[in-house]
């Protein structure tokens, strides 16, 4: 907790999976499956996998999505931060990782429960590291190192 904020870190289980397709996408057969009604034709995908270029944009835009309809506006400058001023949370993506910070840790856990309404996710609790960087709180300051 720094100036009575808390900095909550969530983690998206299978984010890439989580967003659906919303055009035509087709890859081929996997080595070691063949389709019994079609065993020379490719399959029609419609969830992302990892691995295809297109995975992150389409988990990123359904996310976007999930968090406009909760009353979350993107940051102009960073379209990885999301702002919601009557919650008073603030949220910053890296890739499946979500730092959610705000005043009011009662509020931030009834955000993330509403959140697992969408999304498949893991709570990891008060913050104590990121991108490998060690968070330790401080009486009135955060140690990074």
């Amino acid at each position: 907790m720094l100036n009575n904020w808390y900095i909550y870190k969530v983690d998206m289980i299978s984010a890439f999976t989580q967003g659906d397709i919303d055009y035509f996408l087709y890859i081929t057969q996997p080595e070691g499956y063949t389709s019994l009604v079609n065993p020379k034709g490719v399959l029609k995908l419609n969830k992302a996998l990892y691995g295809l270029k297109q995975s992150a944009k389409i988990w990123y835009f359904a996310l976007r999505e999930v968090l406009i309809k909760l009353g979350f506006k993107v940051l102009n400058t960073d379209s990885n931060i999301f702002i919601n001023k009557e919650l008073d949370i603030i949220i910053y993506l890296y890739i499946d990782d979500l730092v959610i910070i705000g005043p009011k840790l009662d509020i931030i856990k009834a955000f993330i429960k509403n959140l697992k309404q969408f999304f498949k996710l893991k709570e990891l609790g008060l913050i104590k590291d990121y991108l490998e960087i060690k968070v330790e709180y401080k009486e009135h300051s955060l140690k990074l190192y």
